[in-house]
């Protein structure tokens, strides 16, 4: 009997150290394919733009975040800065 208990508190810890094993390993392969990947900014509305809405007071009143995204997904006509937005 008691060498039963001591087989399952010796499974127990094995599981536990096999479990943080795991999760280290997928987290240190996840970083690294982060870290692969080539990012850039992009402009995202905070909020609804009114029509006819000027650069100054998009700016002014934080109606964008920025946003980083694999280059690879960059779509054409996404705005990474409103310096040269004219609109």
């Amino acid at each position: 009997m008691r060498l039963r208990i001591i087989l399952l508190i010796v499974a127990i810890i094995l599981g536990i150290g096999a479990v943080i094993g795991v999760i280290s390993y997928i987290t240190s392969i996840k970083t690294s394919v982060e870290e692969e990947v080539e990012k850039v900014e992009i402009l995202v509305a905070a909020q609804n733009i009114p029509k006819e809405t000027s650069v100054e007071i998009i700016i002014s009143i934080n109606m964008v975040d920025t946003q980083a995204i694999p280059r690879k997904y960059l779509a054409d006509g996404v705005l990474t800065s409103l310096d040269n937005y004219k609109g």
